[in-house]
């Protein structure tokens, strides 16, 4: 199923015999609504819509294009990206962003989850708490356990801090909070342990801007 205005859509999607189009919102700016308020809330419209087929089990997943967040705020969403979208939308208690690739030039899968998301880099320190990694934390081996069948999941963790090897006051703030795992969390700038990636499945990243 494909959500959107039709008239933006390219011809080869609509005519492949596996594609439904369900029309939503239309593209039409006037004197009442520049381009951008016109673009989000086309925008707006079809991750909405996209939403309800999910909680309604008329969909399994939702996949989206890129999104302009000017164009989203001009329309009136107050959401800086889609994790925070989704999360009102859908009405969680809590959510998770999780970057996958199941094939990477290291031989197997990348699972990242976020502990923060779309904040700048000097506010990290102050948003992050034990409670927040833990909290983040079992999602993300929910998940694993869930969605990819890992029945006891290893993850590794990495650093808002390059040095976070280095100083001991990341390793402890970190590594307090770490379920079930003593490990030091693993340079941010560096390869976030990316030689014994084979031995773990899932990695904790502290910062996304």
């Amino acid at each position: 199923m494909v959500l959107g205005w039709e008239e933006a859509l390219p011809r080869e999607v609509l005519s492949h015999p596996a594609v439904r189009l369900e029309p939503v919102g239309s593209w039409t700016p006037d004197r009442e609504r520049t381009s951008d308020q016109a673009a989000g809330e086309l925008c707006g419209l079809a991750i909405e819509r996209g939403v309800e087929l999910a909680l309604a089990g008329e969909i399994d997943g939702l996949v989206t294009g890129p999104i302009s967040k000017k164009a989203l705020a001009a329309a009136g969403y107050p959401f800086p990206g889609h994790t925070e979208f989704l999360h009102d939308r859908a009405g969680a208690s809590d959510v998770c962003m999780m970057m996958t690739a199941e094939s990477t030039p290291l031989g197997g899968p990348l699972r990242m989850a976020l502990l923060t998301s779309h904040i700048p880099l000097r506010e990290v320190p102050s948003a992050l708490s034990q409670e927040l990694v833990v909290r983040r934390t079992r999602i993300a081996e929910a998940a694993l356990r869930e969605w990819w069948g890992l029945a006891s999941p290893t993850l590794a963790f990495a650093g808002v801090n390059p040095h976070a090897r280095l100083g001991r006051r990341p390793i402890r703030r970190r590594g307090a909070a770490s379920p079930r795992s003593g490990r030091p969390a693993a340079p941010a700038g560096g390869d976030s342990g990316a030689g014994d990636l084979s031995k773990r499945h899932g990695i904790r990243q502290m910062y996304i801007g």
